[in-house]
């Protein structure tokens, strides 16, 4: 399945956007169940025109089974989609491919991944992802009166008031 759509992309003109020297690709990390306590992590690279699988990858942190050949993986499972971005981003680059566009989730850690085998590849964040996650800590900020010792350490350079901020709403008093 992979061979086939690489095919067809090497196909393109190289000049051409979505061929194998222009190619548009998303990717993501995904686990067999949700959380970052999983044991078994896979990662994907698609292209991101026709949805066809170009890359990917699999770790397995515990079990021995006769599909699995490869080593169990002993990092965390939080760190498991970045290693499995950079293998599956590494070899997209030693097969040649030039990865200019990638649509990605707003949680992805493979834009490290991206800068550091495509240097040139342009990382785009999915409207739907990121405004589904910007709702979600508007819903929980609404419900708090003062932000986190958390929220205010990693905004408090940029919003200098952030540390006296607090809500006034009837709400609230």
């Amino acid at each position: 399945m992979c061979n086939e759509e690489k095919e067809r992309m090497k196909g393109l003109p190289d000049e051409e956007l979505d061929g194998w020297k222009r190619a548009v690709v998303t990717s993501d990390g995904v686990w067999q169940t949700r959380g970052h306590f999983n044991e078994n992590g896979s990662f994907v690279i698609k292209n991101y025109m026709t949805g066809g699988l170009l890359w990917y990858g699999h770790k397995c942190m515990r079990g021995n089974d006769d599909i699995v050949e490869e080593e169990l993986y002993e990092g965390t499972s939080k760190s498991m989609e970045g290693v499995l971005s950079d293998e599956c981003y590494e070899q997209a680059k030693t097969e040649g491919c030039c990865v200019e566009v990638v649509w990605q989730d707003g949680d992805s850690s493979a834009a490290n991944s991206i800068k550091h085998h495509h240097p040139n590849g342009k990382v785009y964040k999915c409207g739907g992802h990121v405004g589904r996650a910007h709702t979600n800590n508007l819903k929980e900020a609404a419900k708090k009166k003062e932000f986190s010792a958390t929220t205010i350490s990693q905004f408090k350079e940029k919003f200098l008031q952030i540390e006296t901020a607090k809500c006034k709403c009837k709400r609230h008093k």
